[in-house]
């Protein structure tokens, strides 16, 4: 997913000359754009009061190590300013930085992760509404051909789709896992559009809200196989599509692995045929204490594969096992 200062970059070089466009699409470009910016607008406006706070942090930091004589701490504050500045803030908190900052940067990175999770499905909804006007102009366009406007709008349906598809909020195969982010659910409760994966019940899996955003936790004290949870529907696959990428933000504490199959935690992504019989499949796994890091795993989909089965948790691992941010992508 891209940062909302690439949006704004998008949204700044993007578009296209009012001049260019016909009357007929004038209106309907006009208000899409409109609208476009006031996403961003929103977006910036909500993160820039964290982000400058930290800023202020970060400069006192640094001008404080810097009179020190604390050069290694100097360094590792200066790179983490350029980042923020630039909407590009590393997922993990810098080994280098000063320990001191990380409730600082916690504050910060909530919000920037807020905007990253809300701007593609609002860009998406904004984007929706937009193409279907274009649609509709497109219909009556044809009766009789106006060549000029259906040009416009094939340029115009790219564009869109372009933007969308670079803000992370393609719909096209991607994000097809319900409640994919655990936003769904109170604090404390199994998350919704998800089952346990077999018979044994699971207890030890909750909502868990950190500020602004949720993920999900199992706390799991001792080691108890099949005891993970699936999303309620399985996901269809895609009759052209020939692989898969699966990703899942992960995190690890206190982990002992288990002592058979199925030693550590993570996710197990498997194809199905239409008897629900495996066919082909992969694993994200966890093998030491983590804290928030993207797990991606790929392989190529069996021709008989009909539909895609997600498991996650500790499989037949103990420990604090955390889940967030699934993505699916077909190709």
């Amino acid at each position: 997913m891209k940062t909302i200062l690439t949006l704004l970059a998008l949204c700044a070089c993007a578009s296209l000359a009012r001049a260019e466009l016909p009357p007929a699409l004038t209106s309907h470009t006009a208000k899409f754009e409109a609208d476009r910016a006031a996403l961003i607008k929103s977006a910036e406006n909500y993160l820039k009061p964290a982000r400058d706070r930290y800023l202020a942090v970060l400069a006192s930091a640094e001008k404080a190590a810097t009179a020190g004589g604390k050069q290694q701490d100097s360094v590792a504050i200066a790179a983490e300013v350029r980042l923020v500045g630039a909407g590009t803030p590393a997922e993990e908190f810098p080994p280098d930085l000063p320990r001191t900052l990380a409730p600082h940067r916690r504050e910060y990175m909530t919000a920037f992760s807020t905007v990253q999770k809300t701007i593609p499905a609002k860009l998406r909804e904004i984007a929706t509404t937009y193409l279907k006007a274009i649609a509709a102009l497109e219909s009556s366009a044809l009766k009789p051909t106006d060549a000029a406007v259906l040009t416009a709008i094939a340029t115009e349906k790219q564009r869109v789709l372009v933007l969308v598809e670079a803000a992370g909020g393609a719909q096209k195969h991607r994000n097809v896992v319900a409640n994919s982010d655990f936003s769904e659910g109170g604090p404390g409760s199994m998350p919704p559009k998800w089952r346990a994966e077999a018979e044994v019940p699971v207890t030890d899996a909750t909502v868990i809200a950190d500020g602004a955003t949720k993920f999900l936790r199992f706390r799991r004290l001792q080691p108890l196989r099949r005891a993970n949870l699936l999303p309620e529907k399985e996901v269809t696959i895609p009759a052209k599509a020939r692989s898969v990428a699966f990703s899942v933000r992960l995190r690890v504490k206190d982990l002992v692995p288990g002592k058979d199959y199925d030693t550590y935690p993570g996710a197990h992504i498997t194809g199905r045929d239409a008897r629900g019989e495996e066919a082909g499949g992969g694993w994200a796994v966890v093998k030491e204490d983590t804290g928030w890091k993207r797990f991606t795993v790929r392989f190529p989909l069996e021709p008989e594969a009909k539909t895609l089965r997600i498991a996650v948790g500790p499989f037949g691992a103990a420990g604090l096992f955390d889940v967030d941010d699934i993505e699916v992508e077909f190709k």
